[in-house]
């Protein structure tokens, strides 16, 4: 059943034109999938980076103007909120004004008291402020509202007159006394008001930064989901195209489901019905990117950075608690004392609470900085920026160099009439290197600009920046509490990151807000006494917004929650990130024209590949008959070779690859007739080779001591040679060599080499040292200069089991000792024979002497052992060697090479005992010699 499958299998099967003809149509149906998908994914990537690239800059720009509109609608609200908090504040500290009884004047009455009258005087009761009793007053009402219409007026780029400003105030104290009620506040008429006044030209604004108002609409909404801004007021027809959209359930349920939690800070969403798609997306507008960018890094923190900081967020819990319990008292104590009228510099309890405070805040910061290692931190970013300037300093150095050379030599070519250089290269070749060289100059001239422009940044650091936004997070969120600014918070928070003398002053400007409000000698101005020598006030560029008792309150609010949470809704960083941002915007984009064009391009690119496919497989039908006919011719010629006929002929006519096969297996038959010939040839030089080796042991071995000895070239023939030879009744010599390569060449010099070695052992004097500088005079004048011969001669002592040796550059010899139960290698060193003259020769070599005791082995190889290779191309290696041989000690010396043998087959998955070429990396020559 069997037999008549196999022979059924080659009829039934497809043949290879078919085959081929069904790859083809695979094929093409494939590529024909891969690039509809590819053009159809690809085109949608583009659409969609388009897209993204379009809105950029005019969310850019809507979110900035949106964001300085609110920045004036916050100093209008801030100013109207101090209008009504100087009212109603002056009204409840009058409780702690002081009240005194005082004297009326009246000199008559004086001078009847002086001669002796009885004069009563009257008395009024009089309240003077204390402490607790003053507040902001009407001057610094005065001094906010003249810089908040400083603001406006610069904001919008005109000046407003005094009913126009008096009309936003208006509005502004709508909002504030609403706030103040705990009513819902509408900002939407303000925010209008303002627009109105900046006076934009916002169509030929909004065109010019690359808003497509046919396919993008952008909407603003404040913080109580008001709209204060649509592009659609603007073009009439972005309201058209989108009006559905906003109509559509869905994407109502879209607004509304963001809305009910403002700290979602980023949400997208597709939208499709009838023939329309539309992408809408929300993102934030943040108040001060002081605090909102430390936040966020806080809040989106990765793996990385969460494990880095976690052991600060847990020390920075356990201080939180801490505080808290201080934070209590003080705040009791601070009521007390306010009853009493006694100002908090001025008691004694609560300067103590203050500065115990202030302690534990201090330590809460060394304590984080130290588990945040924040020093080494700033050292490693400092450091590791530095290395990077001064790796662009030498780059462009060595490139300058090479500039100037390859000028140079450019130069000296052109005198010399054009010819090439030293090296061989042309002024063309040189010129092109020039080019590419000033090109690297530019790069890095570049480089060098950018490195400089950002050396002391920090936004790209993210474990420092990480870091950073724990250790400041709550002082930034306290200054711009206490501090209302009326300059770009922007431009302040990116002089901030990529200065470190701004970090530094602003560092010192939030120490000095902690300063006043831990002095306590004022409620509402920083006393001159405070700031250091030439320091300007930490409050330059802002004013002071609320009084150093509400800053206190909001600084143990800070100080007192955890910067990172259990619950994230109890962290400090995430409601303050809610609290930073001061409206939202909404951008939809209308997909629908952009992917209609997407999908009539993927359809005309099916059709159009659907015929190049149908072609191509028509034609791999046709022309696979005529390959598959010379394929058959080929096939058959070629089960004759395998059948032993190597007078065939293959057909090679023609110039195709099929032509070259014919032509190529032409010569692959001559080559196999030749191969056949020389393989009869090199099984008779190994046979040659073979008795060049000793058949048997000496004689005068027997009883007293085993040798046996192994050999196995790597193509048959090889270059190693070994040796034992009887001298006299004592002593036997024991030679081993290793021509450098391999093959018939160095076989027929391990020949000569082993002639001459016979001939000086028939010497009647023997010495191993003149031997070995006979046998390198004769190699080093018979032998070109890149022939070598390691060797090792040795002289063995059957009575004494002394063994002296002399080696020329061959490896080192194995012994195992029986008595100690251990292997060594012992030295050896030396020059190879072949490679100086005797003047130097004689100075590298050595005679050596060791004593066998009885059961030590003595193993010689050649390096074909150690460096064998196995597929994995590692090598044997010495460990293996003696591994091998203290387990094979205790056998006899045929048995030890026998198990080497095993081991090497075992390593190399190669056979040693077969004979002609084997997979060994070289040839191999084994020694082994033990006493009895």
């Amino acid at each position: 059943m069997k037999s008549l499958w196999l022979k059924l299998l080659p009829v039934i099967s497809p043949g290879i034109r078919l085959k081929l003809t069904m790859f083809t149509m695979f094929f093409c149906l494939a590529l024909l999938l891969f690039s509809y998908f590819l053009n159809y994914f690809r085109q949608s990537d583009q659409l969609r980076v388009a897209f993204e690239e379009q809105v950029r800059a005019p969310q850019e720009f809507v979110g900035g103007f949106v964001s300085e509109l609110n920045k004036l609608s916050d100093a209008l609200v801030r100013l109207e909120d101090f209008r009504i908090n100087l009212e109603e504040r002056t009204m409840q500290l009058r409780q702690y004004k002081k009240a005194v009884a005082v004297k009326e004047k009246s000199a008559i009455k004086d001078v009847g008291k002086f001669f002796g009258f009885s004069v009563k005087y009257k008395y009024q009761v009089r309240r003077f402020d204390t402490y607790y009793s003053t507040y902001l007053n009407d001057k610094n009402l005065k001094d906010f509202e003249t810089q908040v219409k400083a603001l406006v007026d610069n904001t919008i780029q005109r000046q407003l007159t005094g009913g126009e400003f008096q009309e936003l105030q208006r509005l502004a104290h709508a909002i504030a006394r609403a706030r103040h009620r705990k009513e819902v506040a509408d900002g939407t008429r303000l925010f209008d008001a303002l627009k109105r006044h900046t006076n934009l030209q916002w169509s030929s604004r909004l065109s010019s930064i690359g808003l497509n108002a046919e396919t993008v609409r952008i909407i603003s909404y404040d913080t109580d989901r008001k709209k204060v801004f649509d592009t659609a007021d603007i073009f009439p027809k972005n309201k058209i195209l989108t009006q559905k959209l906003l109509d559509y359930d869905k994407f109502k349920a879209f607004v509304e489901g963001y809305f009910k939690d403002e700290k979602v800070v980023r949400l997208s969403d597709k939208f499709k019905f009838k023939d329309s798609e539309f992408q809408a997306s929300f993102g934030p507008v943040y108040q001060n990117p002081a605090v909102s960018s430390r936040c966020d890094l806080l809040n989106d923190a990765d793996k990385d950075q969460l494990k880095f900081l976690q052991p600060a967020i847990d020390e920075d819990r356990k201080f939180s608690a801490e505080i808290a319990e201080i934070v209590r008292e003080k705040e009791q104590r601070f009521e007390e004392i306010r009853k009493l009228g006694t100002a908090p510099a001025k008691d004694k309890e609560y300067v103590k609470l203050t500065a115990d405070y202030k302690a534990l805040i201090q330590k809460r910061q060394q304590s984080l900085q130290n588990l945040l290692g924040y020093d080494k931190l700033r050292k490693a970013m400092t450091d590791l920026k530095t290395k990077e300037i001064r790796d662009n300093d030498l780059s462009l150095s060595e490139l300058t160099k090479k500039e100037k050379s390859l000028k140079d030599t450019i130069s000296l070519l052109q005198k010399n009439g054009g010819k090439p250089a030293a090296d061989g290269k042309s002024v063309g070749e040189l010129t092109d290197q020039l080019y590419i060289v000033r090109q690297d100059i530019e790069v890095e001239k570049i480089r060098k600009f950018d490195l400089a422009a950002h050396k002391e940044d920090i936004s790209k650091e993210k474990l420092f920046a990480a870091a950073e936004a724990m250790l400041e997070l709550r002082d930034a969120a306290l200054m711009n509490r206490v501090r209302l600014s009326l300059s770009s918070q922007k431009n302040e928070y990116t002089a901030f990151v990529s200065s470190e003398a701004e970090r530094k002053d602003t560092y010192r400007r939030y120490a000095a807000v902690r300063d006043f409000i831990y002095a306590g000698l004022s409620e509402t101005e920083i006393p001159p006494v405070q700031l250091a020598r030439g320091r300007a006030s930490p409050l330059s560029g802002g004013i002071l917004a609320i009084s150093r008792s509400e800053a206190e309150k909001h600084m143990h609010s800070l100080d007192s929650t955890p910067l990172m949470a259990a619950k994230q809704e109890d962290s400090l960083a995430w409601k303050l990130s809610g609290d930073a941002i001061e409206a939202y915007n909404l951008t939809i984009i209308d997909k629908s024209s952009g992917l209609k064009k997407i999908a009539d391009s993927a359809f005309w690119l099916a059709i159009y590949s659907g015929i190049i496919a149908l072609l191509a497989i028509v034609a791999a039908w046709y022309f696979s008959g005529v390959a598959v006919r010379r394929i058959a011719s080929l096939s058959s010629t070629s089960g004759q070779v395998k059948n032993g006929n190597l007078n065939v002929s293959f057909d090679g006519e023609g110039y195709d690859e099929l032509a070259t096969l014919g032509q190529s297996l032409n010569g692959m038959v001559e080559g196999l007739k030749e191969r056949e010939e020389m393989k009869g040839e090199l099984m008779a030089a190994e046979e040659i080779q073979k008795r060049l080796l000793p058949a048997t042991v000496p004689k005068n071995i027997s009883g007293r001591a085993d040798i046996a000895g192994f050999y196995k070239a790597m193509v048959g023939v090889g270059g190693d040679y070994f040796d034992y030879v009887a001298l006299g009744k004592d002593h036997i010599a024991i030679a081993m060599g290793d021509v450098s390569n391999h093959g018939v060449g160095p076989a027929l010099v391990m020949a000569i080499t082993r002639s001459q070695l016979h001939a000086q052992l028939r010497e009647k004097e023997i010495s191993l040292m003149q031997i070995m500088l006979k046998l390198n005079e004769q190699l080093y004048a018979e032998t070109p200069a890149n022939i070598f011969v390691t060797f090792f001669l040795g002289l063995y002592n059957l009575k004494s089991g002394e063994l002296q040796y002399i080696s020329a550059g061959h490896s080192k010899p194995l012994v195992w000792s029986a008595k100690s139960q251990t292997t060594k290698y012992i030295e050896a060193g030396g020059m190879p024979l072949g490679m100086d003259d005797n003047d130097f020769f004689a100075d590298t070599i050595e005679l050596q002497k060791i004593s066998l005791a009885k059961g030590d082995v003595f193993f010689q190889y050649t390096d074909g052992l150690s460096e064998a290779m196995n597929p994995a191309r590692e090598q044997y290696g010495y460990d293996r060697m003696e591994k091998v041989l203290q387990k094979a000690h205790a056998g006899t010396a045929e048995a030890i090479l026998a198990s080497f043998a095993a081991s090497v087959e075992k390593f190399a998955v190669t056979k040693l005992s077969d004979p002609g070429p084997s997979d060994l990396s070289d040839d191999i020559a084994l020694v082994a010699l033990k006493r009895v």
